[in-house]
């Protein structure tokens, strides 16, 4: 509809590595942090859509 494209882009796509995760006091994985996702390649990503009409996009792996 008048010419616009609409993207689902999943914040999950952004966490950062496991290793890097940020934790509770309690030393459990805080998966809730802000912190845990890449911001930074987010913000790249949505700046691509908007700029060039495209974005390669990464796909989390919640097993590795």
């Amino acid at each position: 509809m008048c010419g616009v494209k609409a993207v689902v882009v999943s914040m999950d796509d952004f966490f950062i590595s496991r290793e890097e995760t940020p934790t509770k006091p309690d030393g459990s994985k805080d998966y809730d942090n802000i912190k845990t996702l890449d911001l930074e390649l987010f913000k790249k990503c949505v700046d691509n859509l908007l700029t060039d009409n495209y974005s390669k996009m990464q796909k989390y792996d919640f097993v590795k």
